[in-house]
């Protein structure tokens, strides 16, 4: 028998103890995994006809006052918050192609 992960970084645990601690406890999947073996994301959450797909990232913006502030964030939003857009339509698309999702990489 299979069980829910409680998450790998500290941040991850912390949103899978939410969900745990919640309505979302019978309807939330901690670091669940494609047919390939990479984690899909984050947290998934099933409510009815509803997915919810979570991502936890910690990214400090860097503070370096010899530097523009508005490069320093272009350069940061590029990198961060892009990216994961990007990662959160992959893991739609891999959901809505109706591929298995495990609840561990094997």
């Amino acid at each position: 028998m299979t069980t829910k992960s409680t998450g790998v970084t500290a941040t991850e645990r912390m949103l899978a103890n939410f969900c745990e601690r919640s309505f979302l406890k019978l309807w939330s999947y901690p670091n669940p995994y494609k047919d390939d073996g990479h984690e899909l994301c984050d947290l998934l959450a099933v409510f009815g006809n509803d997915v919810f797909i979570f991502f936890d990232r910690e990214a400090t913006l860097p503070d370096d006052p010899e530097k523009d502030p508005l490069v320093l964030w272009s350069r940061w939003k590029r990198n961060v918050i892009d990216r994961q857009v990007k990662t959160a339509h992959g893991a739609e698309r891999y959901i809505r192609s109706g591929r298995p999702i495990f609840l561990d990489g094997k």
